[in-house]
C-alpha cells in the first residue's frame, strides 16, 4: 500500500514564522495526491499571516499547540486553542486573517474543489474541539475530524482523522484513492521501511488499498487524510487555485 516515506521541506517565512511543506505545490496538472493540495505544519511565534484573498480551494487548519486568532472579511474574530478546527471555503474569494496569540504550532491542508463549485461565495467556520467523536480500538483512539460521520464535511468528499496508536500495537489504515498519514508524534514501521515524528507516508492508488503499520516502543500520533480524485487540473498562484482548462 505505502508508495512512499518523504519528509517536509523547510520554509522560513519571517522571523518566528516557518513551515514544513509536505507536498510540492501543483503546477498545470492533476495533483499527484489529489485532491489534497497541500499540507504545511506551521510554527508561528510572533509573526503570522496578516489579511489576505484566498479563492478556488477549501482549507482546515488545525491548531495542535498554542493559541491562533481567525478574523475575516464577514467581522469574525475567534481565539483557536489546541484541537480547534478552523474551516474556509474560499469560493470566488474569500479574505481571512491569522495571528498567534502565543507561541503556536498548527497543520494546514489544501484540498482541490469541483469546478461546478467554484462560483458559490466564500464562508468560514469555526469547530471546536468537544464536538470530534473519539472511537476506542484495540490499537488505541481515532478522532474524527472530516468525513461522512464527522463534524466537518467537506466539498470534495476527503476525510481527516487523527490516530493515537498504543505501543507496538498494529492498525490497518485503509482508503480508495489517495492517502497520507503525516507523523506528529513517535515512529512506525512498513514494509517499505520507518517513519518518525516530521515524516509522512503516502499512497497514490486509485483502488482500495489497506497496509499495516506497527507503532514503535513509545507508540505514535498521525494524521491520515484520505480522499476520491477529482481528476481536474490545476495550478496553485499564490493563495489561488486555478482550473486548468
Amino acid at each position: 500500500m505505502w508508495t512512499n516515506i518523504g519528509c517536509g521541506e523547510r520554509v522560513d517565512l519571517n522571523e518566528g514564522l516557518w513551515l514544513s511543506r509536505l507536498l510540492p505545490a501543483s503546477d498545470g496538472g492533476v495533483p499527484p495526491l489529489d485532491p489534497l493540495l497541500l499540507i504545511d505544519d506551521i510554527q508561528m511565534n510572533r509573526y503570522g499571516f496578516p489579511s489576505h484573498v484566498h479563492s478556488g480551494f477549501e482549507k482546515l487548519t488545525l491548531t495542535l499547540e498554542g493559541r491562533v486568532q481567525h478574523t475575516d472579511e464577514t467581522g469574525r474574530d475567534e481565539i483557536l486553542s489546541a484541537g480547534d478546527v478552523h474551516y474556509l471555503f474560499a469560493g470566488t474569494g474569500f479574505v481571512h486573517a491569522e495571528l498567534p496569540v502565543s507561541q503556536c504550532r498548527v497543520i494546514q491542508m489544501w484540498f482541490n474543489i469541483p469546478f461546478n463549485t467554484r462560483d458559490y461565495s466564500g464562508f468560514a467556520k469555526t469547530y471546536r474541539r468537544p464536538l470530534y467523536l473519539t472511537h476506542k480500538t484495540d490499537w488505541g483512539s481515532l478522532l474524527e475530524i472530516a468525513g461522512p460521520s464527522a463534524p466537518i464535511q467537506l466539498v470534495c468528499a476527503a476525510s481527516v482523522s487523527i490516530w493515537e496508536m498504543k505501543p507496538r500495537a498494529m492498525a490497518e489504515p485503509s482508503c480508495q484513492g489517495m492517502g497520507l498519514a503525516y507523523l506528529l508524534h513517535g515512529e512506525v514501521s512498513t514494509p517499505q521501511g520507518v517513519a518518525r515524528s516530521g515524516q509522512c507516508l503516502t499512497v497514490g492508488s486509485a483502488h482500495s488499498r489497506s497496509g499495516k503499520i506497527h507503532a514503535g516502543d513509545e507508540g505514535c500520533v498521525f494524521l491520515w487524510v484520505t480522499g476520491q480524485p477529482l481528476k481536474e487540473p490545476v495550478s496553485m498562484l499564490g493563495g489561488h487555485v486555478i482550473k486548468i482548462t
